[in-house]
Formats: C-alpha cells, sequence, structure tokens
C-alpha cells in the first residue's frame, strides 16, 4: 500500500491533493484486489465575505476472485477439466 498527499497554498487560495495505491493479493491463485484513488480539495477566499470550495474524488477498483462451488464446475472440478499450458 502506497499513498501521498500534499496541501499547501496562501490565504486567498488553499489546496489539499492526496492519492493511494493499493494492491493485496489472495492465497488462492486469482484472488486479488487493486484500488488506486486520487482526491482534491480547494478553498478560495473571494472577498473576506464570500468562499468558495470545491473538492473532486476518483476511486477505481478491481477485484478478482476465483470460481467456487457455485461454479457448476467449482475451483477443484475447474483444475481437472481445463487443460494445462507446456512450459
Amino acid at each position: 500500500q502506497y499513498g501521498a498527499s500534499a496541501s499547501g497554498g496562501r490565504e486567498s487560495m488553499r489546496f489539499f491533493l492526496s492519492s493511494d495505491l493499493k494492491r493485496e493479493v489472495g492465497v488462492v491463485p486469482g484472488n486479488d484486489l487493486q484500488r488506486a484513488s486520487v482526491r482534491s480539495n480547494f478553498d478560495f477566499a473571494l472577498s473576506s465575505t464570500f468562499n468558495a470550495s470545491v473538492s473532486a474524488g476518483y476511486v477505481n477498483s478491481n477485484l478478482r476472485l476465483p470460481l467456487n462451488g457455485n461454479y457448476e464446475l467449482g475451483l477443484i472440478g475447474n483444475g481437472l477439466a481445463s487443460q494445462g499450458t507446456a512450459s
């Protein structure tokens, strides 16, 4: 898992940016999770009485699960019924 963030600005404009990357690998082949996210916040002081804020975020997630007993061949049956590759 990796993450980074940055913030700063001045009185008239402040910002915050962050990102995360996560990867998990399961004990069974074909079982893993990959997730990436990005977030940003911007605050603007347009006058002494008026402020504006903008926020945005994005998440991309990819989850792979192995075949299980709900599948007609299941994990073991699929391994026995499939053709292996020659190395």
